[in-house]
């Protein structure tokens, strides 16, 4: 890893505790509820935006992945199934790792107005299809000269800087590691993707403003009813996805949605 990152002139511009406490509270993250929390929390005030998505495996050989997405808003199901699919070598995917490959494996910054350079038409397609406006593409190298990690920050708050993809090229093996340790419950995915079965149209709606951090009184507002019904399909949220609290089941919520979207594509890691 680039050892630079850390330098004077980059600490001038962010808040020095806020990108050690970054890297720092990473290490606590175990499991799928904390790091959503993590991912919408601190590394936001790092490099904020408003979808990461990152994919795991065998990435240079496309034998092996899996896919994790965390954010507010995932794309389309049809959009994100055929950009980060079952393809293997012939997908979106598979064009941004060999450009990261081909680039020296330096973080990549694309907009809106010059997105990647596809080898076909229709993955740029796709791209701008997909809506991830600004975005910093980076990875992590793997054994064997293989890629293990390849991770999409979207929807930047603004164009990328080159402070941004430092902070990238920084942050980038913490969120692989994060990862790494909550596998197991990424290989589990199946039976959460059916939890939302369980829940009623209204508790969807409701889960899905929980996942925007809004507060029972917000939710009250948005959808006309009072803050105590609220409450009351919360706690059934909570009983029904077998977790503690609104974050758990915010997680759960994001991680259903994109279970829901990706379907059989995500492969083990």
């Amino acid at each position: 890893m680039d050892q630079n990152w850390l330098a004077s002139d980059v600490l001038e511009y962010i808040d020095g505790d806020m990108l050690l406490s970054a890297i720092e509270s990473s290490s606590t993250v175990q499991n799928r509820a904390q790091l959503y929390i993590w991912a919408q929390g601190v590394l936001q005030g790092v490099l904020p935006h408003r979808l990461l998505l990152v994919a795991m495996g065998r990435l240079r050989s496309g034998q092996e992945r899996h896919v994790e997405a965390v954010g507010e808003r995932l794309p389309a199901d049809h959009l994100l199934s055929a950009a980060w699919g079952d393809k293997a070598m012939d997908d979106v995917l598979a064009g941004l790792v060999r450009m990261w490959d081909r680039g020296g494996r330096q973080p990549m910054a694309f907009g809106d107005d010059q997105p990647p350079a596809f080898e076909r038409a229709a993955h740029a397609d796709l791209w701008r299809a997909m809506n991830l406006g600004e975005v910093i593409v980076h990875g992590c190298p793997g054994l064997f000269n293989d890629i293990a990690t390849l991770t999409c920050f979207g929807g930047l708050t603004r164009p990328a800087t080159r402070l941004d993809l430092r902070m990238a090229s920084a942050m980038v093996p913490f969120i692989r590691e994060a990862m790494t340790r909550c596998h197991g419950e990424f290989q589990g995915m199946a039976p959460t993707a059916g939890a939302e079965s369980i829940l009623s149209g209204r508790e969807r709606e409701i889960l899905g403003w929980l996942q925007r951090g809004k507060t029972n009184h917000e939710i009250g507002l948005i959808l006309e009813i009072s803050a105590l019904t609220v409450k009351n399909h919360v706690q059934r949220i909570l009983r029904k996805l077998g977790v503690h609290n609104r974050a758990e089941a915010a997680a759960v919520g994001a991680m259903m949605a994109f279970a829901n979207q990706s379907g059989s594509a995500s492969g083990a890691f």
